[in-house]
């Protein structure tokens, strides 16, 4: 479960751990950053235990990859402290390599090595022998069906093939916390789920994960699979935290809108905008709000043009999050 992070600020050097976030696989405490004068962060505080998957999702802007950047050693917060399994990100950089792997947002491959090469020194990069990345690199090619493709040059790999090689290059060292910030962006179909099923399996073992992606139904596959939270993160802040359910049980709601050929009389349950009446509240049946007004006495003659109907699900959450939806 994602949990208000209580532990105080230290420094460290070394491996060794930081005793009250120890117990987490991620701790973050009171983190700002700003550029120039705009702020991107504006005190974020997430405490994550071992093995949670979590979707960190949010406007274009909202802070989601300054975020992980911050987790992740590759940027300085202004202020706060963040730890991976007890690790101090800033002070102790060598020990939490060790422990995190990071597909970001822009492709980290290698495009004259071969995809096996890429994998190869990736691990011995991260501390593997000859032999033990070679293996780690087969059971990668398999994982995410390279195989095939194994001593093609990455620059001539598809977009969605270079999506897999990127993600599978993060897996080398088998971390013990993930971090994919939009790993199937631009992906083909086929990519996309082959990387959703490498992460549900992940999932399945155990392994914490924090996710950012906008094809929100990637975290409901995901969901299905192994339990996911949702953290909301928006204006520098996290606005909503819980698991997946929670959150569409508590700001999702279905409706219907309903469009018709002239301009169609006030009816109680429904909000009239023109030509479309909207369902309002939190109808519970959106199939039956739809068929009892299309037998409404007042509405006989009147054709229906258009008809939209909103499941409750992450994503009518997430616009309601974001004021987008009423």
């Amino acid at each position: 479960m994602i949990r208000q992070a209580t532990h105080g600020a230290a420094d460290g050097t070394g491996d060794a751990r930081h005793p009250a976030a120890a117990s987490d696989a991620i701790a973050v405490r009171a983190i700002h950053k700003a550029f120039g004068g705009r702020v991107v962060l504006a005190g974020v505080d997430l405490t994550v235990a071992p093995g949670m998957v979590i979707g960190l999702i949010g406007p274009n802007g909202a802070g989601k990859t300054t975020l992980i950047q911050i987790m992740t050693g590759l940027l300085a917060a202004d202020s706060g402290k963040a730890y991976i399994c007890g690790v101090d990100v800033h002070t102790q950089r060598g020990a939490l390599g060790r422990r995190i792997g990071l597909a970001p947002q822009r492709l980290g491959i290698y495009p004259t090595l071969s995809v096996s090469q890429n994998l190869r020194c990736s691990g011995e990069i991260g501390g593997l022998d000859r032999r033990r990345a070679r293996m780690r690199a087969a059971e990668l090619l398999a994982l995410f069906g390279l195989e095939s493709q194994a001593r093609q040059r990455a620059g001539q790999l598809s977009g969605g093939q270079q999506r897999r090689l990127h993600t599978a290059i993060a897996l080398m060292h088998d971390p013990e916390v993930l971090f994919l910030d939009e790993p199937t962006v631009g992906a083909d179909v086929t990519s996309r789920s082959a990387i959703l099923a490498v992460i549900s399996g992940l999932a399945e073992q155990g392994r914490t994960i924090i996710y950012t992606t906008h094809y929100l139904n990637e975290l409901e596959r995901l969901d299905a699979r192994a339990p996911c939270e949702i953290a909301m993160l928006d204006d520098g802040r996290i606005r909503a935290r819980g698991s997946l359910r929670e959150i569409i049980a508590r700001y999702a709601a279905p409706s219907v809108s309903v469009t018709f050929a002239d301009e169609p009389p006030a009816l109680d349950g429904w909000q009239r905008s023109k030509r479309t009446l909207v369902s309002a509240g939190k109808p519970s049946d959106a199939g039956a709000a739809l068929a009892s007004l299309l037998s409404a006495p007042a509405l006989r003659g009147n054709t229906p043009v258009d008809v939209q109907i909103t499941h409750a699900d992450l994503e009518s959450a997430y616009l309601r999050l974001t004021g987008a939806q009423p």
